[in-house]
């Protein structure tokens, strides 16, 4: 997971997510049973939370198949 402050200032890295969180409703969705595993967790905490101010927290996620990272969701937070 990465900030990327809305004023301009550098991005920066928060943390790595747990991968394995129980999801049956993707395996579901996806018609297979190896698919309900693909969750997952992360919390955010007075250790890697930023300044105060307006970021686009940015989570991306890697591909078991290919490495390959891909931007999964952006979430616009306000620390204050």
């Amino acid at each position: 997971i990465w900030a990327f402050p809305t004023n301009g200032s550098p991005q920066f890295f928060v943390g790595a997510a747990t991968y394995g969180t129980s999801r049956p409703d993707v395996g579901s969705y996806l018609g297979a049973s190896r698919y309900n595993n693909s969750g997952f967790t992360f919390t955010v905490t007075g250790g890697n939370m930023p300044a105060p101010g307006t970021y686009d927290f940015q989570i991306f996620g890697r591909s078991t198949v290919t490495g390959g990272f891909t931007v999964a969701r952006v979430v616009r937070i306000t620390v204050q």
